[in-house]
């Protein structure tokens, strides 16, 4: 059996998204996702002034985001929602987590 044929030039969720993480300890966090694909697996890197760290585990489903990365020693998770062009979620650890937002910059 063959894969099936993906078309990525309609993937809603490829591409760059400006995001910010609000009310962390080090205040608000900004920066961008940047969502590819790679066959039927997404890959994702998050970039800010802090650096940038590949998002481990992601997983897209029914317009859902999650997946997590390391920081400092920390599991860092990161869950959150499409709906068009925005996203909403949180990123936190297991007790503490801070609202996401993400807004999808147009293609050009």
């Amino acid at each position: 059996m063959t894969p099936r044929s993906v078309d990525l030039s309609a993937d809603p969720y490829i591409g760059s998204w400006d995001f910010v993480v609000s009310n962390t300890p080090k205040g608000d966090a900004e920066g961008v996702i940047i969502i590819e694909r790679s066959g039927v697996n997404y890959e994702a890197d998050l970039n800010s002034e802090l650096g940038e760290v590949t998002l481990e585990k992601v997983d897209i489903e029914d317009e859902r985001l999650k997946g997590y990365f390391h920081y400092n020693g920390m599991r860092i998770n990161v869950k959150g929602r499409f709906e068009g062009n925005t996203l909403e979620g949180k990123v936190g650890v297991t007790l503490a987590s801070f609202p996401l937002k993400a807004t999808k910059r147009a293609s050009i």
